[in-house]
């Protein structure tokens, strides 16, 4: 995201400051992660785990069952991890970007 740069009004000694013309906002959110979710559980159902089930039931000394159990758990739990920490990092960008628009124009107008 540039940001395009003109010459401001002339400084009193002369020089002509850049000044941000526009702060471009971020573009908004794409559908890719509820798409990827979406894929992702069609392709779980999909799956076909009659083989893990016979291999668990003739081998019910091994805890694999309750190693697939954690490994969810935990991908659920990252997952949700992970949106919240998006949408807070998408938040404070703009209340950046808001600031970085204020600061610019009042750096211009207190010329």
């Amino acid at each position: 995201m540039a940001r395009t740069l003109h010459p401001a009004r002339p400084h009193p000694n002369g020089n002509c400051l850049p000044r941000c013309e526009s702060t471009p906002r971020p573009p908004p959110r794409s559908p890719g992660n509820g798409v990827a979710l979406l894929a992702s559980v069609v392709l779980v159902l999909l799956f076909d785990t009659g083989w893990l089930v016979e291999w668990l039931s003739q081998h019910k000394s091994a805890k694999i069952d309750e190693v697939i159990v954690v490994a969810i758990v935990l991908l659920i739990g990252l997952t949700f991890f992970s949106v919240r920490r998006s949408i807070e990092l998408t938040n404070h960008l703009q209340k950046y970007q808001d600031l970085h628009e204020k600061t610019a124009e009042l750096s211009v107008n207190q010329r």
